[in-house]
């Protein structure tokens, strides 16, 4: 697939299949996670986690759903593998760690994408879970980094392979 085409198909899938991702395919999403830009080349700065355990989603989904205050709360749509990009937690970064996290999750979510899998990024519920220690003890994530950003993945019974002619959302305003 070539990548101005899986831009153009890509979108969020919030609904997932039971069928598993395998170990080729998920190592080719990490592999796309790890060849993201990092700013500064401040590799060490940036960690990926990948869960495929469904009991640990399910887990870490009930402790999010307690913190937020909300029932039957389903922040992550319940996929064949969630993926926590966390980046060291300091402030003279200036945004540099918030850019550095969604580069991550974006060339993962295209690599899904090209690879035939349903994705969408995570927010919300990555920013009520860097708030809760326990959770970075249960995925193992140093003390000095924070979740910053997300992404689901699974296999999808929504289409994703329809081009969306001149995909065009954002307001343009080109210099000449």
């Amino acid at each position: 697939m070539e990548t101005l085409h899986t831009i153009a198909i890509r979108k969020s899938v919030r609904s997932f299949t039971s069928e598993p991702i395998s170990e080729d395919v998920l190592q080719k999403l990490i592999a796309a996670g790890s060849a993201a830009p990092v700013g500064m080349g401040a590799h060490q700065t940036v960690k990926i986690t990948v869960i495929q355990n469904d009991a640990l989603i399910e887990q870490i989904r009930s402790m999010i759903e307690k913190a937020a205050d909300r029932f039957n709360f389903n922040p992550f749509y319940t996929p064949n593998v969630l993926v926590v990009v966390s980046c060291l937690d300091d402030p003279s970064s200036k945004g540099r760690d918030i850019s550095n996290a969604t580069c991550v999750v974006e060339n993962m979510h295209l690599a899904a994408t090209d690879l035939g899998l349903g994705s969408v990024i995570l927010w919300g519920c990555i920013k009520v879970m860097a708030e809760l220690p326990e959770i970075h003890q249960l995925l193992e994530i140093p003390e000095d980094f924070i979740p910053l950003a997300g992404l689901s993945v699974g296999h999808t019974t929504e289409a994703i392979d329809k081009a969306k002619p001149d995909k065009k959302f954002l307001e343009v305003n080109v210099i000449r």
